[in-house]
């Protein structure tokens, strides 16, 4: 079963995304708040997928991926970025720090399914 980290500050988008991987798939989804959280809980426990949210308190996602791809352990875990502030220059800037893809809010269930199946297969 693979272990999808959601790193989300609101709730209800925890919840949402939650329910769209767990509805059809078996993956294992961990949520926390903020991308500091989220280096916290990958000190301690492995994850086969990363999607964050770029825009939150205390760290966002843009520094968390820096920190991530900066770190060897973690060069090929796929990280997607999600967001609802989704300019072509936060893409370009994700792409270049290491984002595997680049999602923007709101999201169909279909464009998370496809995007999570594309980097983990049937689980």
């Amino acid at each position: 079963m693979s272990v999808i980290l959601v790193v989300e500050d609101e709730v209800a988008t925890q919840i949402m995304l939650g329910f769209m991987l767990q509805r059809n798939n078996d993956y294992t989804v961990i949520t926390v708040e903020n991308g500091q959280e989220a280096l916290t809980y990958l000190d301690t426990e492995p994850v086969d997928l990363i999607i964050s949210d770029i825009n939150m308190p205390e760290m966002d996602g843009l520094t968390m991926l820096r920190q991530l791809r900066a770190d060897g352990r973690y060069e090929d875990l796929p990280i997607i970025m999600f967001t609802a502030v989704g300019t072509d220059q936060i893409k370009k800037d994700a792409e270049q720090m290491g984002a595997s893809g680049f999602l923007r809010k709101p999201v169909s269930s279909r464009e998370i399914s496809s995007i999570v199946e594309y980097y983990l297969g049937d689980a």
